[in-house]
């Protein structure tokens, strides 16, 4: 009998304002930049010596690369329609001490990168990532697969018509050998997550703030603006943070 693969554990990191947004002016203020700040360093001391792959969405990437446009995409060197995973040179890459494998998770094809590594002024914290696509086969075309290989960027492909996030998970973690993801958000990918049943843990940084805007990005969004399913955590750990900020680590209610 076959060894069953081992559960790839989930955990959702983010910050957010005392009513739940994640988007929004409270991280224009001067004192936000010490909540960037740790949450940044909580990814680097507890979460990068755990896991090397880092998942965001592509709401979230999208305002801060430059990509190629459609025009520029090349012509497929593949038949038409072909939909199987490309790993690149990941068997022979090495990834930088510090780094993440960036997994974007972008079912439409719509970050059609220009080169392979994050590289962003505006975000170093994920400077130097090794960017890998996770894409559903009937939602890409050909051209954009292509642009992708063209810049030696890994995808994968996790559902047929709609995006499937166990999947996306599993293939993540065997392709990097880890039990564990953890995921930058934005609010629509963690509620993805959480509507199929993927999320386990939930990494908190609780800003002593209030957005106040109704239509900010909140921890947990729903792709078509409909309801999420109710989900129950226990609390695991508190830790005070600089500045009036909290660190709430739960874990999923069994």
């Amino acid at each position: 009998m076959a060894t069953p693969a081992p559960h790839v554990s989930v955990t959702v990191h983010i910050a957010s304002s005392l009513d739940g947004k994640i988007s929004g002016s409270f991280l224009r203020t001067a004192r936000a930049i010490g909540y960037a700040k740790e949450f940044y360093r909580i990814d680097n001391d507890f979460f990068k010596p755990r896991t090397p792959v880092c998942m965001c969405g592509r709401n979230s990437i999208m305002i801060t690369n430059d990509f190629e446009s459609p025009d520029n995409y090349p012509t497929s060197d593949r038949e038409p329609g072909e939909r199987a995973d490309f790993h690149a040179d990941l068997d022979t890459f090495q990834l930088p001490t510090g780094n993440h494998y960036f997994a974007v998770v972008d079912p439409h094809g719509r970050l059609a990168w220009k080169q392979s590594t994050r590289q962003n002024a505006r975000f170093p914290f994920y400077n130097g990532d090794r960017v890998v696509e996770v894409l559903v086969e009937d939602w890409v075309t050909d051209a954009f697969l292509a642009q992708l290989r063209r810049a030696n960027v890994p995808y994968i492909f996790a559902g047929k018509s709609a995006l499937d996030c166990r999947l996306a998970v599993d293939k993540l973690g065997a392709l990097f050998h880890t039990d564990r993801v953890v995921c930058h958000g934005g609010g629509t990918l963690n509620g993805s997550l959480l509507e199929q049943g993927v999320v386990d843990e939930l990494s908190l940084v609780l800003a002593p703030a209030v957005c106040g805007d109704p239509a900010a990005v909140p921890v947990f969004g729903s792709m078509t603006g409909g309801k999420l399913p109710m989900a129950d955590f226990d609390l695991s750990a508190v830790e005070k943070l600089a500045d009036g900020a909290l660190w709430l680590r739960y874990a999923r209610k069994a």
